[in-house]
């Protein structure tokens, strides 16, 4: 499996579209680059936090990311959810 260009620690998923296109490949003259979707939810916290800034691509793969104890916790929610969407379907049967 590939791993993720940004933080080269997580490998993406080979269906891109359940990855994240990074925030730095947004423009009309880029080359569309896909990251793991910790690396998208961490440019997405940096571009609203830091006005629009996302660590450029010449400085990847990053040393670690910036908001990582929040998507620690927005990963530990997704997941509480998740087990209580499951578990809702196995009461109903």
């Amino acid at each position: 499996m590939e791993k993720c260009p940004r933080c080269n620690k997580n490998e993406l998923n080979p269906t891109k579209v359940f990855n994240c296109l990074s925030r730095t490949t947004r423009t009309a003259d880029t080359e569309p680059v896909y990251v793991c979707n910790p690396c998208g939810t961490d440019e997405a916290l940096q571009q609203w936090e830091f006005e629009g800034y996302c660590t450029p691509q010449d400085e990847w793969p990053i040393k670690e990311h910036a908001f990582k104890e929040t998507i620690k916790l927005f990963q530990q929610s997704h997941d509480i959810h998740i087990t209580e969407l499951m578990e809702g379907q196995f009461d109903e049967s």
